[in-house]
């Protein structure tokens, strides 16, 4: 399976309300402006020596949280500071670690996605496998979250990069955090249970909404690193 993707696609700045975007179907390459799935690292190996392009050993792997999964907005993060946007993206699993949802707003105003500690569970993730220039630029996207190490079962490594929000996730006082859900339906509940979302969400200061979360006691540390 193969897809076209271009940097126009899943452009979440202009339509906040559909993030994450089109994540991948699983591990494959993002390459010269198509997406082609692949079946795991040995087929995936093969196809970037086809290709001449460099191999998994001298990569990163980091844990595609939200829309880190969207080959479109991959594309678009790297070709906007002139950096190779030829990415491998594979698929693994990580004890401990679930998603829920960022304590803040972003600038394109959706809420993001922001990982946070579980016990006893494993779930599968999608990776970014990115050469060191691509993972500097896209820490450099990432303001609001700070990166860490994590344990991950992939093949040939025992670890993995993960972005974990400054602003801590979003859980209600004395509950459960939040998983991740769609934007309607997180806004909608937000807007029931929390009071005054609905005016920090409409105003133009993203800060409004994290300011909010931290004061009504929506904001919970994600025990990550």
């Amino acid at each position: 399976m193969s897809y076209d993707v271009s940097v126009t696609d899943d452009n979440l700045s202009a339509r906040p309300q559909e993030y994450p975007g089109r994540l991948v179907p699983g591990p494959g390459l993002l390459h010269e402006g198509r997406f082609s799935t692949a079946l795991g690292v040995d087929d995936l190996t093969d196809v970037l020596r086809r290709h001449g392009l460099a191999d998994l050993a001298g990569r990163t792997a980091v844990l595609a949280i939200g829309s880190n999964a969207c080959a479109a907005v991959v594309l678009r993060k790297l070709e906007s500071v002139g950096v190779d946007a030829t990415v491998p993206f594979l698929s693994g699993s990580a004890p401990g670690v679930s998603v829920g949802h960022s304590g803040h707003r972003s600038v394109a105003g959706y809420i993001p996605a922001a990982p946070y500690a579980t016990v006893d569970t494993r779930n599968t993730f999608i990776i970014n496998m990115f050469s060191g220039q691509q993972l500097a630029a896209i820490d450099e996207t990432e303001p609001n979250y700070r990166r860490i190490t994590v344990e991950c079962d992939l093949a040939g490594r025992g670890s993995a990069e993960l972005y974990v929000s400054r602003w801590g996730v979003i859980a209600p006082p004395g509950g459960p955090v939040l998983s991740l859900m769609s934007q309607t339906t997180l806004c909608r509940r937000l807007s029931d249970q929390c009071r005054g979302f609905q005016e920090a969400q409409a105003d133009v200061n993203t800060r409004t909404v994290a300011d909010l979360l931290i004061e009504r006691g929506w904001a919970r540390d994600p025990g990550l690193g």
